[in-house]
């Protein structure tokens, strides 16, 4: 299998993905370039921080699965998963404490001027 990572992630992580797939990793390309490293992926992880347009997933004929690592929606087209029926994930946990404590302490800053 050939995953895209479009996104930092620890290079523990591309390590043993790379045991058994072929990893393509491209953390803050532009679209242009993830036009280009897509071509041939069967899935595609990113996080915040990247966009992931229309031009982008239509670059990718061979892609079957999307994974967000994270809660938003706002950096991907949609309506593209829709329309070619892919498989999305999305993987909110990991960073939903840290936002937590940072939403927390910011609102303590604010409190105290």
């Amino acid at each position: 299998m050939k995953i895209l990572i479009a996104s930092a992630v620890s290079n523990d992580a591309i390590d043993t993905l790379r045991i058994h797939h072929e990893v393509v990793y491209t953390p803050g390309a532009d679209e242009d370039r993830l036009c280009s490293a897509i071509d041939g992926c069967d899935v595609l992880v990113f996080r915040s921080g990247v966009e992931i347009t229309a031009r982008v997933l239509d670059c990718a004929p061979d892609l079957t699965a999307v994974i967000r690592a994270g809660s938003g929606y706002d950096n991907i087209d949609l309506s593209v998963l829709e329309r070619r029926v892919l498989h999305f994930f999305r993987v909110p946990g990991p960073g939903a404490k840290a936002v937590a404590e940072m939403a927390f302490t910011l609102m303590l800053a604010l409190s105290r001027r």
